[in-house]
Order: C-alpha cells, then structure tokens, then sequence
C-alpha cells in the first residue's frame, strides 16, 4: 500500500492537489517508505500542500537520510552547515556531505571538491571535483579546468583544462566565460581565434562578470 501511495503522491495528474500530494506523502511515510520521508520533508520545506515548517523538514530529513537517501543526506549537511533548525555543526555537516557524495550525489561531491581544495588536500579536490564534472555541475567543470590549467592534483594539460571551461561556460556558468575567452585570446588549449575571444567577453560582459581585459 505504500508504495502504491508514493507512486500516487508524486504523481503528474492536473486533478492532484498539492494538499493530495501531502497527504499521501504523509501515509506513505508514517509506512516508513524512504522516496516518501524525503518528498515530505521537501513539502514542508517549500511549502508544498502545507505551511512551511523548516523543523518539521528537518526532522524527515534526518529519517529520510538515516534510512540511507542519497538527497536527504545532502539536504541534512545543508542544515547542520548554516545552522538550520539545529545548531551549526561543520563536522556533521561533512560528515553527511561525505556519505551523499559517496552515494552518487553530484551537489556533494563537488561540495567535497571545495572542502578539500580548501584543505589543501589537491588530489582529493581533483578526485570529486572530476566526479561532480561528469555528473554535469558546472561549478565542478570549471574548477576541474582550473585544476588542469594549474597542476594542482592532476599533470597540468591546457587541452583539457580548455574543453572543462567550455563545458561549464556553455552550461552558463558566469566564471568560464573569463577562462574561455582567455583560452580563445592567447590560444591555451585550443587554437588562437580572437573572434570566439570577442563573443565569450560579450557573453561576460552581459552578465556582468567583467574579468577579461583585452590588450
């Protein structure tokens, strides 16, 4: 029955209310059905078929990610990081971050990428970043290309550093606009075409990430 609710709370039918949703996320869940606690705790979160109740959302996150979903792990290192409806806990927060990451989760492992760029720790920042960048995080592709361009974890090599930008600039990351144009300018990775260079520093300047200077 409950996974039959689950089935029937997430469902894309215009005749499902938001307040139906709720209700049978909550059924579903009290019959401990994992993919249900998580969609509850996002109701109560977004305020979806109910009041927004972040401590409510916290506490089905936590059963949600104790029974081992991948996102709700995420979402509970989000709360103990900024200290939401519980106290700050960084080490918790990693903790978390480390087991969704683990599990597959894009968002945690590049926060993973950024935890051990951080600590210095590069050829562990490389590990996730690269893991996140497959996985299509732009964040991720750009700081992989910086890891390519620099050395840093990895044999420094301008050619993948180059398709990394591309591949977060074409996904609208602001950021690789600036690396792209660099590499298009002085022809790093790629060969030199100053028309690219001009259409990149256009597409930068457009969201005002004004990195780029051509002399």
């Amino acid at each position: 029955m409950s996974a039959a609710q689950n089935n029937h709370g997430i469902g894309t039918s215009t005749e499902i209310t938001e307040k139906d949703v709720f209700k049978w996320l909550c059924a579903s869940a009290i019959g401990a059905n994992i993919n249900a606690t998580y969609h509850l705790a996002q109701c109560f979160r977004l305020g979806i078929g109910t009041e927004k109740n972040n401590r409510l959302a916290f506490q089905w996150y936590m059963h949600s990610a104790e029974c081992g979903h991948v996102d709700a792990q995420w979402m509970l290192g989000q709360y103990y990081e900024t200290g939401t409806e519980t106290p700050k806990n960084k080490e918790k927060a990693m903790e978390w971050y480390f087991k969704s990451a683990n599990s597959g989760n894009a968002n945690a492992q590049y926060r993973m990428g950024l935890y051990f760029h951080f600590n210095k720790d590069e050829k562990k920042a490389f590990k996730w970043y690269l893991l996140a960048a497959k996985q299509g995080i732009h964040g991720a592709q750009c700081s992989l290309g910086n890891c390519y361009q620099t050395g840093m974890g990895v044999d420094k090599n301008e050619n993948s550093s180059f398709r990394w930008y591309l591949k977060s600039a074409e996904g609208g990351y602001a950021e690789a606009y600036h690396h792209v144009t660099e590499c298009y300018y002085y022809g790093k990775g790629v060969n030199q075409d100053i028309n690219q260079a001009i259409i990149w520093h256009s597409k930068s300047t457009q969201g005002e990430n004004v990195m780029f200077t051509f002399n």
